[in-house]
């Protein structure tokens, strides 16, 4: 999947690019648990908890990244 938009504030768009998610990243989703899930991007795995993952907008991709 690749990113498309973040939605949220100033802080959590800032917290989310210090971790290397922005607009274009591509990330994988590994898990989808509730409203959490757990992404990979390249080596890094990030868990996210429902109301961040709300938040980030993503495009599905057929090929894996």
């Amino acid at each position: 999947a690749m990113i498309v938009e973040i939605r949220g504030g100033r802080q959590l768009t800032r917290r989310l690019l210090g971790l290397g998610l922005r607009p274009g990243s591509a990330v994988v989703v590994l898990h989808h648990r509730g409203s959490g899930v757990v992404l990979a991007r390249g080596e890094t795995r990030l868990a996210l908890g429902g109301g961040v993952a709300d938040k980030i907008w993503v495009r599905r991709s057929d090929h894996a990244c």
